[in-house]
């Protein structure tokens, strides 16, 4: 399984577009004119949704390399 999460993790890396979206931070601050508190969403980065999505399959890859090698004795005794 973790072959499979690393190869998606190549192709999802190569195969991606520049696709970005935009993530918000939303603070409020005071008007003075309405003497009240407004919204003020500003622009806090733009994240890249391929890349996004391949760190998320590398992890599952090192997990899965972790959980076959490493932490196989530790699972097994957890599981039961």
């Amino acid at each position: 399984m973790g072959f499979l999460h690393l190869i998606q993790d190549v192709l999802m890396i190569l195969l991606s577009n520049d696709t970005a979206y935009p993530v918000y931070s939303n603070f409020f601050k005071f008007d003075m004119a309405a003497r009240a508190l407004v919204p003020n969403p500003q622009i806090a980065f733009e994240l890249r949704f391929g890349p996004a999505v391949a760190v998320f399959l590398l992890l599952s890859a090192v997990a899965h390399f972790f959980l076959a090698t490493v932490g196989y004795k530790l699972n097994v005794s957890n599981l039961k």
